[in-house]
C-alpha cells in the first residue's frame, strides 16, 4: 500500500468519525432533557439518550439511522466483497487440500466478521 492510499483512508476515517461524532452531539445539546435522569447501562449511548428527551427526536433518530447505516453497511459491504472475491480464488485452486486449507482459515475470519457485524446490527439497526 502506498503512502498516499494509507494517508487518505487514515484522513476520511478520521473525518467520517470527526462528522458524525459532531453532528450527533448538536442534535442532542437541542433536545430538552426531562424525567428520569439515569441511564441502565454502562454506557451512554444516543439512543439511549434519545428515550430520556420529552422534545420531538424524530431528525435526531433519522440522523442516527441514516448514519448507523451508511457508517455501519459501508465496511460491511467491502468485507463481503473481499470474501466474494476470496472464496472465488480459492475455489480456482486446484488441489482439494489446498482448498480444504484456504477454507478453514477463511472460514474463522469470516465466522469473527459475521458475528461482529450481526451483534453490530442487532444493536442499532432493529426497529422500536
Amino acid at each position: 500500500m502506498s503512502v498516499k492510499v494509507c494517508v487518505c483512508l487514515v484522513t476520511g476515517s478520521w473525518l467520517c468519525g470527526l462528522v458524525n461524532s459532531v453532528t450527533h452531539t448538536a442534535l442532542t445539546t437541542t433536545l430538552t432533557q426531562c424525567g428520569p435522569n439515569q441511564i441502565s447501562h454502562i454506557l451512554c449511548d444516543i439512543p439511549l439518550i434519545l428515550k430520556l428527551s420529552c422534545s420531538d427526536t424524530s431528525v435526531s433518530e433519522s440522523v442516527f439511522y441514516v448514519a448507523s447505516a451508511t457508517i455501519g453497511l459501508s465496511p460491511c459491504l467491502f468485507t463481503a466483497g473481499s470474501y466474494i472475491l476470496i472464496i472465488s480464488a480459492i475455489l480456482r485452486i486446484p488441489s482439494a487440500q489446498g482448498r480444504r486449507k484456504a477454507f478453514s482459515t477463511c472460514a474463522s475470519h469470516l465466522t469473527v466478521v459475521v458475528v461482529f457485524y450481526g451483534t453490530a446490527n442487532f444493536n442499532y439497526d432493529r426497529p422500536k
